[in-house]
C-alpha cells in the first residue's frame, strides 16, 4: 500500500477550512438572505451545468461582474461538482436529457474506456472516437444538464433563503422579551 505522507489529513484540513468559510459567509450579517441565497444558487447552477472545465472561470467571472454576490458562497457551491459527485450529476443530467429529447439507448458499457489513454489523445484517435461514438449523447447531455442545473439552483435558492430567514427570525425573537414582545430592558446594560 502506498504511503501518501499525511494519510489524507491535509485534505481533511482543507475540506474543514472550506466548510468553515462557507458557514462563516452564510451567517455573515453583511449580506441579505436573498443575496446569499442567490450566490449559493448561482454556484449550484454552475456546478450542475454541462460546461466541464469552465466552472471556476464562470464562477470567478460572475463574482467579478456582480460585486454584491458573495464570492465565497458562489465559488464554494461551484465545488459541489467534484471528483466524487461528477458522475452522478452528469448521469442524472443525461437521463433527463434523454427524457426531453427522446434520444436514448446510451450505456456506460458501450464506451471503450481504453480509448481515453494519453497515447490516444496524443495521436488523435481519442478525439475521433469521441466525435464519432459520443456525439449522439451531446444534445441530451447539454439539455439534460441545463435542466438539472436550473432545478438544483432553484431548489438551492429557496431552501437557503428559507433557512436563513428562519434563523434571522429566531435571532430577532431571542432579543425580545418572551411575554410582551418587547426588548427586555433588564437584559440591556444601563446607559
Amino acid at each position: 500500500m502506498e504511503d501518501f505522507g499525511d494519510n489524507g489529513h491535509g485534505m481533511k484540513k482543507t475540506l474543514k477550512k472550506w466548510l468553515e468559510s462557507i458557514k462563516t459567509e452564510l451567517f455573515n450579517p453583511a449580506r441579505t438572505p436573498e443575496m446569499k441565497a442567490l450566490s449559493v444558487a448561482l454556484g449550484t447552477f454552475i456546478a450542475f451545468s454541462p460546461f466541464m472545465g469552465f466552472h471556476f472561470i464562470m464562477a470567478f467571472t460572475l463574482a467579478a461582474l456582480f460585486k454584491k454576490l458573495d464570492k465565497v458562497l458562489l465559488v464554494g457551491f461551484t465545488i459541489v461538482n467534484n471528483w466524487w459527485t461528477m458522475v452522478p450529476i452528469y448521469a442524472a443530467g443525461l437521463w433527463v436529457g434523454e427524457l426531453f429529447t427522446g434520444v436514448s439507448g446510451f450505456s456506460v458499457s458501450m464506451i471503450h474506456w481504453e480509448m481515453f489513454k494519453l497515447k490516444n489523445f496524443l495521436n488523435g484517435s481519442a478525439f475521433a472516437y469521441i466525435g464519432h461514438t459520443l456525439k449522439p449523447m451531446l444534445l441530451p447531455f447539454l439539455i439534460g444538464n441545463m435542466v438539472t442545473a436550473v432545478i438544483a439552483a432553484s431548489a438551492a435558492f429557496f431552501i437557503v433563503r428559507f433557512l436563513l430567514k428562519k434563523k434571522n427570525r429566531g435571532i430577532k425573537q431571542d432579543d425580545e422579551h418572551p411575554c410582551s414582545g418587547t426588548k427586555d430592558k433588564a437584559a440591556e446594560p444601563a446607559a
